[in-house]
């Protein structure tokens, strides 16, 4: 599907790139990347320790070619000085070394969803945090690529593959991944909820955190995005009508957790 990734980075091992932010969220929600993700390698990220690099904006534009996903390159350094800009957006995890990685191939990293859950916490209120670690914990992937509700439509029956042509030229890609449930599909849950809890833990997150609170009380398993929105109305503590009314409709509109640029 994809080139090396040593020979796109052209490393031999002496570096770690390691994709991280909204990049490694599209990633994790490919329905064709999903065996690769699953079977991988973890490799707990203190192993690195100094081979964290940002990468150039050539091996950059090499792996959103070679991925097929949308720029720029979201990825995880260590110090400040290992910032780049351009195709590439470098962001800072400092207790990266806490958890495990995904060796996607020789010099190429994926944050694993634990630490994924982490980065990502920062900045989101109960409703999308609540749906991030039902996504992950979840036996449903959620792909939100245009292309794959392309696929779908082209899959679908002689008899309605019309209508649904006619949809797919007239409705953005939001519009699409409402009205087409197919951008669903099943799958192992890529983590658990008492993982997200201990990596937290490990970063110094207290119980007072959101990222703790929500970590304790989510329930893995889920089956589809209204099952997650249903736990949340048995599980969240206070959690007015409003509110779980924003998990559904953010969740269903991709603005949570599909639009994190």
């Amino acid at each position: 599907m994809m080139a090396k990734g040593g020979e796109i980075l052209g490393c031999q091992g002496q570096s770690a790139i390691i994709i991280g932010g909204a990049t490694a969220l599209e990633l994790i929600r490919r329905e064709d990347l999903a065996p690769l993700i699953a079977y991988s390698e973890r490799v707990p990220a203190r192993a690195l320790a100094c081979k964290i690099v940002a990468p150039t904006q050539q091996q950059a534009a090499r792996l959103l070619d070679a991925f097929e996903c949308s720029a720029p390159l979201h990825c995880v350094v260590e110090d400040t000085g290992d910032r780049r800009r351009g195709a590439v957006r470098c962001l800072i995890l400092r207790p990266v070394r806490q958890g495990d990685v995904i060796m996607l191939d020789r010099g190429l990293y994926l944050l694993s969803p634990e630490l994924l859950y982490l980065q990502l916490s920062r900045g989101m209120d109960v409703a999308q945090l609540w749906m991030l670690a039902s996504e992950l914990t979840a036996r449903y992937g959620l792909d939100t690529r245009a292309e794959v509700s392309r696929q779908h439509i082209h899959r679908a029956s002689a008899a309605h593959s019309k209508r649904f042509e006619e949809a797919d030229c007239s409705l953005s890609v939001s519009e699409q991944a409402d009205g087409d449930s197919n951008s669903l599909f099943e799958r192992a849950p890529l983590t658990t909820p008492e993982a997200l809890r201990t990596v937290v833990e490990s970063a110094g997150h207290g119980p007072r955190s959101l990222s703790h609170r929500v970590a304790s009380l989510v329930l893995g398993g889920a089956r589809s995005p209204k099952e997650a929105q249903l736990a949340a109305l048995l599980a969240l503590p206070g959690a007015s009508a409003d509110a779980v009314s924003a998990v559904w409709s953010s969740i269903m509109s991709l603005s949570c957790l599909g639009r994190l640029r």
